[in-house]
């Protein structure tokens, strides 16, 4: 009995431990992600480690409720305000994603947001939520295609719907598109670097 009972205990322990380390990892994964994602924000916004650790966090936990790349909401980011929270445009658009309020009234209905929108359009937890559910539903109406529903998030899902089956699209159309994937392009290289540099943290915290 006595015997029967150490190897049970064992056993628990060898569960036990199977079971945590996946989870453990996953964490460090995670932890690593956002610290590639802060150094890309530092790179992309000069702003401090803190602010950049903040902002990242916020795109990256965004991003993965819709399957949206957090480097390419990034670029968006760059284009439509150069990271500053109280950017707005000729057009009336808003914030760090440049949401214009109408749209972000929209978006807010959909997600069932309680709060008056448009008072907090330069929050950044607000703009950055309603603007990457936006993404991502257009991402969703256009199949994917990126030149696509990157320039409708520019100039309005109707108007590329309407100019893509006509086929009136034009390259002042697509401008805005190739501007952010432009930029993309560049990020995703700063990625590998940073990725390059902060993997052996990784490694060693995994040892």
């Amino acid at each position: 009995m006595m015997k029967f009972g150490v190897t049970c205990f064992s056993l628990i322990v060898i569960v036990s431990f199977s079971y945590e380390k996946p989870s453990f990892a996953k964490s460090l994964r995670h932890s690593h992600d956002l610290e590639v994602l802060t150094r890309l924000v530092q790179d992309a916004s000069n702003r401090n480690l803190v602010k950049a650790r903040t902002l990242a966090k916020l795109i990256q936990t965004e991003c993965q409720k819709y399957q949206l790349d957090p480097v390419l909401v990034m670029a968006v980011i760059k284009i439509e305000s150069d990271f500053q929270y109280r950017a707005v445009s000729s057009a009336g658009a808003l914030g760090l994603m440049q949401v214009m309020p109408m749209t972000g009234r929209e978006v807010a209905s959909q997600m069932k947001l309680k709060k008056h929108v448009d008072r907090h359009l330069f929050n950044p937890v607000t703009n950055i939520r309603l603007g990457v559910k936006y993404l991502a539903h257009l991402k969703q109406r256009f199949g994917h295609n990126q030149m696509l529903y990157l320039s409708a998030y520019n100039w309005g899902p109707t108007r590329i719907r309407n100019l893509s089956q006509t086929k009136a699209l034009s390259w002042d159309h697509l401008g805005y598109a190739k501007k952010v994937l432009s930029v993309y392009d560049h990020l995703k290289r700063r990625q590998k670097v940073w990725v390059a540099k902060l993997s052996p943290k990784l490694q060693a915290m995994q040892q």
